[in-house]
């Protein structure tokens, strides 16, 4: 394991996938729209410029849409709370590792 992954411990398949997700912080920030780096029913991971990256244990609201096949998108929203966050090799970035308080089924395959 190189020092920029990180152990497995996830119980839904993630799916790499660049969708926008904006993070809304409970501290009413200006709200962030980044793209996701991966997205499963569980969480979501996001390169986050670190300045705008909430803490480990800060609980954000997020939306973001997913493409569909037939051209369409569905639109989410969704409570998560901030489990992990990484250093990247790109010093000016986090990835940031959020765990979504309810299951959400994306239909993801």
């Amino acid at each position: 394991m190189t020092k920029y992954e990180s152990q497995e411990n996830r119980r839904h398949a993630r799916s790499k996938l660049a969708c926008p997700v904006t993070i809304y912080s409970s501290t009413g920030d200006v709200p962030a729209t980044i793209a996701s780096g991966d997205l499963s029913d569980g969480g979501v991971f996001i390169p986050t410029p670190v300045s705008q990256a909430p803490g480990v244990g800060s609980e954000v609201d997020l939306t973001f849409t997913v493409p569909r096949e037939s051209s369409t998108v569905d639109c989410f929203s969704v409570t998560a709370t901030v489990v992990r966050q990484d250093a990247l090799p790109d010093k000016a970035m986090s990835g940031v590792a959020m765990r979504f308080k309810k299951t959400t089924s994306l239909q993801l395959d």
